[in-house]
């Protein structure tokens, strides 16, 4: 019998610096990646843009071990990314409308798959509708009946919101829902202990 996997749904996003850094992440990214270097084999289900950015997040996982099998590419829709501007030296966060990860179809599951809980961010149920993450994430609880829980932020129920925090940027600090302890890769590749993401964790709605 297969052991029981982890779940994870939403968002996977760049945060996007003045300077031309990007940090990849996303609140349940950055707990996939995690999971992955305990050697716990979770399933991160997510959508990114038919673009570079896009690749570079199946690279990113492929590289780290990651199983890739949840990630589905939207043909018009963008990899998500947070713009972060600095205002007297406090950070100020865009989160952009219309992602990929706003349009998460129903997955194809593992016929073996046996689910030891469902963890979803945020930021991929800000929408409604039909066709948006909301209501796939909706009929995957009732899928999966197990165990389900999510970030402690509110999320935006719609379109995009500039919100601001005190804090350092994701590249100095990590963030307080999934990136305070360092793991290995499972490959034992040269990877960064975390990927990094402040803004899945910090934001809320106005």
């Amino acid at each position: 019998m297969t052991p029981p996997r982890p779940i994870l749904f939403g968002e996977a996003l760049f945060d996007c610096f003045p300077d031309g850094k990007r940090i990849l992440g996303g609140a349940p990214f950055n707990v996939a990646w995690h999971l992955t270097g305990l050697g716990n084999a979770p399933l991160f289900i997510t959508r990114v843009g038919s673009d570079a950015p896009g690749m570079e997040v199946r690279r990113a996982m492929e590289d780290w071990g990651m199983d890739t099998r949840g990630v589905q590419v939207d043909p018009t829709l963008p990899t998500g990314s947070v713009r972060i501007t600095f205002v007297h030296g406090e950070p100020q966060y865009d989160i952009l409308a219309h992602q990929a990860y706003d349009a998460i179809d129903d997955p194809l599951l593992p016929d073996t798959l046996r689910p030891a809980f469902l963890y979803h961010g945020s930021l991929a149920v800000r929408g409604a509708g039909q066709t948006s993450s909301r209501a796939t994430l909706q009929t995957l609880v009732q899928k999966l009946r197990a165990p389900s829980f999510s970030t402690s932020t509110s999320a935006p129920l719609g379109g995009g919101v500039t919100t601001s925090c005190a804090g350092s940027p994701a590249h100095i600090g990590s963030s307080s829902t999934s990136t305070n302890f360092s793991t290995s890769s499972p490959k034992q590749a040269q990877q960064p202990s975390a990927p990094g993401n402040s803004s899945a964790a910090t934001t809320s709605t106005p």
